[in-house]
């Protein structure tokens, strides 16, 4: 470890002339008299003047001028990254100069940040530990749908598997993987809620729906990306107009007014936005359901239209919904973390939390806006806080 001098190197190139870098670094390969062709030029194309010193970095060979060089290394305090080479975007990392600024940006700064994002050996066992028990109580729980639904089970078993065999994982990957369990909880969830309410419509596109979110699941297994998780969330939106379109078209007023034409159009538009190969618009679809809801003079089904007024009209950011013990929906506004313990407007039973800490009787409410964890949680926080890629 060294400060660095700004003095003038006084050495001679093999060449004979000066060298233009500095005392105690190594000298710039380059020379205005032998090479002028090869000679740094500033950013405008145009010659530095003859008192400008340079440096050579050592990760990748490229000569700058020391004043925009260490402007570079030292300005930007409020970005936290490793400086890289204008040129070829290189890492700066070994080059002497900077070894102290470097190493003092790494304790202080980025060090911190990856022990935060990817955790400490302690921390990954327990949360290792954890996930692997909720894996095998999701098992334990739908061991009857896996004997139905291979496609789930598969799901399930690819997630296990990369659990059981992976020796050590960052907070980063075991939460990605805390999601794809979340993610195929709800898939399970719509389809026991179309056994469940023994739904006889649309039964093999429900299937083969599911049997589609398993199997793109099953493939980013490895991966959960920002825009795979945005992209689940709308196809989860889907299924969940599927789930509601089967519900009025197994209703006996839908089967006993199939003729109408008011209804056999309205079912026609219904079908044609829930299944539509375009992006699936959530909006639409509900207008669709609820039209065709009202056509068979049907009411109660397509519960979701009226939360996400709701939603619109308070301005929730997504995922600050939740639901009490009894299943009540209430939302919590600002920053959407609890704050503080009261009582369900339904029931009386206690809901909130404090310290951002949701009382563990109650529970996320994805179901209302379509995201896929609570707006205050260590997966939401660390997932959109932070540019990994």
């Amino acid at each position: 470890s060294r400060s660095p001098c700004d003095a003038a190197c006084e050495r001679s190139l093999p060449c004979g002339h000066a060298c233009r870098g500095l005392c105690g670094e190594p000298c710039p390969d380059i020379c205005r008299l032998c090479r002028p062709d090869d000679f740094p030029r500033d950013f405008l194309g145009d010659e530095f003047d003859d008192d400008v010193k340079f440096i050579q970095l050592q990760d990748c060979t490229h000569v700058l001028d020391l004043e925009n060089m260490d402007n570079l290394m030292t300005g930007d305090r409020e970005t936290v990254s490793i400086r890289t080479c204008p040129f070829c975007r290189t890492p700066i990392i070994n080059t002497y100069r900077y070894k102290d600024l470097i190493n003092d940006k790494f304790k202080t700064e980025i060090n911190p940040i990856k022990e935060k994002i990817y955790g400490n050996e302690a921390k990954i066992k327990q949360k290792t530990t954890k996930l692997i028990a909720e894996v095998k109580l999701f098992s334990d729980a739908n061991k009857h749908i896996f004997a139905e639904n291979p496609a789930i089970r598969s799901a399930w078993a690819a997630l296990y598997k990369v659990l059981k065999n992976q020796k050590m994982a960052s907070l980063l990957k075991l939460e990605t993987q805390s999601q794809y369990l979340e993610i195929l909880e709800m898939i399970v969830g719509y389809y026991r809620k179309y056994k469940t309410d023994k739904l006889t419509a649309l039964k093999q596109e429900t299937l083969q729906v599911i049997q589609l979110l398993c199997k793109v699941l099953t493939t980013n297994v490895h991966k959960i990306s920002q825009q795979f998780q945005r992209d689940m969330g709308t196809e989860l939106q889907r299924m969940n107009s599927i789930i509601q379109l089967a519900k009025i078209l197994s209703n006996g007023s839908f089967i006993s007014s199939t003729d109408a034409p008011n209804v056999k159009q309205a079912a026609e538009e219904a079908k044609k936005l829930v299944f539509t190969c375009k992006v699936f618009d959530q909006n639409q679809a509900i207008i669709a359901l609820k039209e065709l809801q009202e056509a068979v003079n049907m009411s109660g089904i397509v519960q979701k239209a009226e939360r996400d007024l709701i939603v619109k009209a308070i301005g929730s950011k997504a995922g600050s919904w939740y639901k009490c013990p009894n299943g009540h929906f209430y939302s919590i506004d600002a920053c959407g973390g609890a704050m503080e313990i009261s009582k369900c407007a339904d029931c009386g039973v206690p809901i909130g939390g404090q310290g951002h800490a949701l009382l563990a009787s109650n529970a996320h409410a994805g179901e209302v806006d379509g995201s896929l964890h609570a707006a205050w949680s260590t997966a939401y926080n660390d997932m959109n806080n932070f540019r990994l890629d």
